[in-house]
């Protein structure tokens, strides 16, 4: 969609699809192994207990 190579520069081919400069450039890194475990807790915890809040999932988290 988007050329580099395009006699149009870069920005203003972002404008004309409704893109972002920054959105184009932006590189998806993924989660890390940490975060998508905390995630999958938190994901067990919540299914579990819905009516738990933040404050009693952290305090399961910190256990």
């Amino acid at each position: 969609m988007i050329d580099k190579n395009h006699k149009i520069p870069i920005y203003r081919q972002c404008k004309l699809v409704g893109l972002s400069k920054s959105a184009y450039y932006y590189d998806y890194k993924g989660e890390n192994e940490e975060n998508l475990e905390f995630m999958r807790r938190i994901d067990e915890l919540y299914t579990k207990r819905p009516f738990y809040g933040v404050i009693k999932i952290t305090k399961q988290l910190e256990r």
